[in-house]
């Protein structure tokens, strides 16, 4: 193989006089995915990892009045209802709108634990002291003066015949209908008044879970499930309904039950949660499981095993109390202590070392007639990414340098990469060869790439302006001119040629 070395080429003196006064260098890589899905509206991609997702946090600063959302629900107006410890939150997606003690008469305790739309669209509050009713922008409150145990409520659920399920602190069960109560306590066959948890199954059974068990109402009749029938622990403090019609069970320090068939399956920190307090679950449109724990940050169920994703990649708090999907699909998270999380996906994917990428360091990207993507790494050496999976060639493969700058592919499919200042690789049927020193090269340190329309080879080096490989022309080879001096960052090639 010949090469010729061509004189310094003018208009790319400026770029090297700008680019060599600093080193560039990415703290990962990001790929813009330019998909355009019109009104069609996708849950959370489940072959993404957390990392690529957009993620937004809102807290005090943002305007939320306290940094624990125990609660989240979405009105028919698409408004976003938040419940803190600090009062009710209205959420526009820019926004905080707060109601509380001191600018609605009707809320007589600022602390909101659970929160239900109805079937008519009203939104329903449970607090710490009362039950509140928004319809048409107004509030009703409702407390012990209208049948009601006690008024502190601890959990909400509406159901589909448009009555509304109130778990009451040491008070049981009551049901709203029509505005008649009908209560449900240890003397009607509730294993505990004390209930942390309420959820309507498909065939509409009530789950009701309490600090001694869980139990399930259905037809008028009471049965439960304890630690006889194979729980791992009393407390159930979360429920979510499967499409196989199995159910999992969130408990307070067993992790999560799966009751199917009437046997129950325990899932623990083998199985890949991190903490085994599971407070809340969501189900997004396309039939992914996702838990919030206490401890353990927010885990997705996949392939038989859970993801967690926590503060070390990006959540604000490992605490997550409350989970909710909206109409666009995205995962909205409530935590103690770090506030209002967004997950949702987005035209950027971001790729990180968590993906696979040897280095996030990357120098150059490539997409291969193949539909491969190509990565070259400072450190890392030459990443390929295809099928949604990364593999990697370092000197361990044969490969010349774990530092690549540059990438090009052939006609024929060979893929020529400028591996740092070791020279050029060539790939061809995943063979590896290499052109290292003179003659071949005047400088190894090759830093890009391309062919011409006559053929020619045309490689930039660190201090040689241009290299061109010579065709044959005439069974004669161009003669050689060799110069030195100005980086080439990238040739181009006008439309004479």
């Amino acid at each position: 193989m010949v090469f010729e070395h061509i004189g310094p080429m003018i208009f790319f003196t400026l770029l090297n006089h700008l680019l060599c006064k600093r080193k560039l260098q990415a703290a990962s890589l990001l790929l813009i995915v330019g998909s355009f899905y019109g009104n069609l509206v996708y849950a959370l991609d489940p072959h993404k990892s957390f990392g690529q997702y957009v993620h937004q946090t809102w807290q005090t600063q943002d305007g939320l009045p306290q940094n624990t959302v125990t609660a989240i629900a979405q009105t028919g107006d698409g408004y976003l209802w938040l419940g803190t410890p600090a009062g009710l939150v209205r959420f526009d997606g820019v926004r905080f709108t707060v109601f509380n003690k001191r600018n609605t008469n009707t809320i007589r305790n600022n602390s909101v634990t659970s929160l239900q739309t109805g079937k008519d669209g009203s939104l329903w509050i449970g607090t710490a002291g009362g039950l509140l009713r928004m319809s048409g922008g107004e509030f009703a409150t409702y407390g012990a003066h209208d049948g009601l145990p006690s008024e502190s409520i601890t959990c909400l659920r509406a159901s589909r015949d448009g009555s509304l399920w109130i778990g009451i602190s040491g008070g049981g069960i009551v049901r709203w209908q029509d505005g008649k109560l009908t209560a449900y306590t240890t003397q009607q066959g509730l294993r505990s008044n004390a209930v942390s948890a309420l959820y309507e199954g498909d065939d509409g059974s009530l789950w009701i879970g309490t600090d001694q068990g869980v139990n399930r109402l259905k037809d008028g009749k009471f049965s439960f499930y304890g630690l006889e029938s194979g729980m791992s622990d009393l407390d159930g403090m979360s429920f979510l309904e499967d499409s196989d019609g199995s159910l999992w069970i969130g408990t307070d320090g067993g992790g999560i039950d799966r009751l199917r068939n009437g046997r129950f399956t325990i899932y623990s920190l083998k199985q890949g949660l991190l903490d085994k307090d599971i407070w809340s679950f969501c189900k997004d449109r396309d039939g992914n499981l996702w838990c919030g724990t206490i401890g353990g940050g927010l885990a997705r169920f996949q392939d038989g095993k859970f993801i967690s994703y926590t503060t070390t990649d990006g959540l604000s708090s490992d605490y997550v109390l409350s989970l909710f999907e909206d109409r666009e699909g995205s995962l909205w998270i409530g935590t103690r202590g770090g506030g209002l999380n967004r997950l949702k996906d987005g035209s950027i994917t971001t790729y990180t070392k968590k993906d696979g990428l040897t280095n996030e360091d990357v120098k150059c990207v490539y997409e291969s007639s193949d539909g491969s993507l190509w990565f070259g790494t400072e450190g890392g050496g030459l990443n390929r990414l295809k099928a949604g999976r990364f593999s990697a060639f370092t000197r361990k493969d044969g490969f010349l340098n774990e530092t690549v700058y540059s990438i090009f592919e052939d006609w024929d499919g060979t893929l020529w990469t400028g591996a740092g200042e070791k020279g050029v690789c060539k790939i061809k049927n995943g063979v590896f060869s290499t052109m290292t020193t003179r003659p071949a090269l005047s400088d190894a340190d090759v830093r890009t790439i391309h062919r011409s329309r006559d053929g020619s080879l045309w490689l930039g080096t660190n201090n040689a302006s241009a290299v061109s490989e010579a065709r044959q022309r005439d069974s004669q080879q161009s003669s050689a001119k060799a110069s030195t001096g100005a980086l080439l960052i990238q040739p181009f090639e006008g439309s004479r040629g």
